[in-house]
């Protein structure tokens, strides 16, 4: 068995040999039919990176029989220059400065170079020193570089200068003190001394006179005799004018008043002037039907020549308190101003009249009924023999219906109902009569 396989191994090699003859031959056709047959033996064709400047290739693969190319190369473009700034080095007055320039991080090459620049050395300034003063102190010159600030020499403070005084005197006067001058010649620095204060105006005084209500004054004038100035000059006082006061004897309702108009400062009279007196004070209405409202009537008063006098500034009021149940009200009225006096009046608040009065007639007897009256506390039932007739007194209900008894069978009898009630102080309130019924009794 070995045998036969040894046998097999060396007919393929020589059969592989001789197709590779063919093929170095030009016989091509024959190794594409082993590798359609067989596959291709690939082999690995290595690609290259690409550089900043160079371009780069992929990996690809060809077979070793046939010299086909199974996987082609493809060519990646250059990366180019990755570019870094080199910044610049500024040159001082001692130390070499550089330009900006730039290389590539990637392969280090320069694109741009960097060039020195040499330093140029100190340029040196003096610093003119000045003199001292009194008020401000010198110094020695100095020096220093202008481009950098460097200090070579520091300036010396210089002390002060003594003052030099100028001394003059200035005499006092009716309204400036005297004293003693003390000014520097070189700095202009002063200051006073040996004070001999003002003596005053030495005044003379020229009187004037006073205004009146009608004719301008004149204010005191005030000259200084030893200086001579006008300290007060004289000066035209206007007149007060006339401040009329008035005098007033007040009306009342049984005389009249009188305003006397006068000058309070001269005593001038202006006039005189009649004040009519209270003719009359009326309420608007006398008499309300009880609505459950407050009632507040308005009052009108009048004098004798029948003028309105005006509230609040002739009179004011006072109004009860309450003025919404049955019962009766008072309005004081105070007289003011020009007028004295109190008035009281007074006003009702009524229970309405009865409404809804039915009589039915019975034997001897009539039977009434009638509306609840608002307000009302009980009811008195009145009845005549005659519509117009005198009505008598028949009885009093608490309710809204009653038997009047002990009548005359056959007469007709006119019946009418009258509400009442009783105020706060227990006073009788009264409302109006209902309409008469009439009817005839069995």
């Amino acid at each position: 068995m070995k045998k036969r396989l040894l046998f097999v191994f060396f007919c393929s090699i020589l059969l592989c040999l001789s197709l590779a003859a063919v093929a170095a031959d030009g016989d091509a056709p024959v190794l594409n039919v082993i590798c359609q047959q067989q596959g291709h033996d690939e082999q690995v064709l290595t690609g290259a990176a690409p550089t900043c400047l160079q371009p780069g290739k992929t990996d690809g693969r060809v077979c070793k029989r046939c010299g086909m190319i199974t996987q082609p190369q493809t060519v990646i473009p250059a990366t180019g220059h990755t570019l870094v700034i080199d910044e610049a080095v500024p040159v001082t007055c001692t130390t070499d400065g550089k330009t900006a320039g730039s290389h590539c991080s990637v392969c280090g090459q320069i694109i741009e170079r960097q060039k020195t620049i040499t330093c140029t050395g100190h340029h040196t300034v003096i610093d003119k020193g000045y003199p001292s003063t009194c008020s401000e102190r010198g110094r020695t010159d100095g020096s220093h570089c202008d481009i950098c600030g460097e200090v070579f020499y520091e300036p010396v403070v210089l002390p002060l200068l003594e003052h030099e005084f100028n001394v003059s005197k200035v005499g006092r006067t009716c309204t400036t003190d005297g004293y003693t001058l003390h000014t520097c010649i070189h700095c202009g620095f002063s200051y006073m001394s040996d004070f001999d204060y003002a003596t005053g105006h030495q005044l003379d005084v020229v009187p004037g006179y006073p205004q009146t209500c009608t004719e301008p004054g004149l204010s005191p004038q005030a000259t200084c005799t030893v200086c001579g100035k006008v300290v007060e000059k004289a000066e035209p006082i206007p007149p007060f004018g006339h401040q009329w006061k008035d005098d007033v004897t007040r009306a009342t309702a049984r005389k009249d008043g009188l305003r006397i108009t006068t000058c309070s400062i001269c005593g001038e009279k202006q006039g005189e002037a009649p004040i009519p007196r209270i003719a009359s004070v009326k309420l608007s209405e006398t008499k309300f039907v009880y609505d459950k409202k407050s009632k507040k009537p308005a009052v009108t008063v009048k004098d004798a020549l029948g003028n309105t006098l005006t509230y609040k500034k002739d009179y004011k009021l006072s109004y009860d308190s309450g003025r919404k149940n049955p019962g009766t009200y008072y309005v004081t009225v105070v007289f003011r101003g020009a007028y004295s006096g109190i008035k009281t009046l007074k006003f009702k608040v009524l229970l309405p009249e009865t409404t809804g009065l039915k009589v039915t007639a019975g034997k001897n007897a009539a039977t009434l009924t009638w509306k609840q009256t608002p307000g009302a506390r009980k009811y008195v039932i009145y009845y005549a023999l005659t519509k117009n007739g005198t009505y008598k007194k028949a009885a009093v209900s608490k309710k809204t219906t009653c038997t009047v008894e002990n009548l005359t069978p056959g007469a007709t009898y006119f019946f009418k109902v009258r509400p009442l009630t009783t105020d706060v102080n227990g006073a009788s309130v009264s409302g109006g009569y209902s309409k008469p019924k009439s009817v005839k009794v069995l």
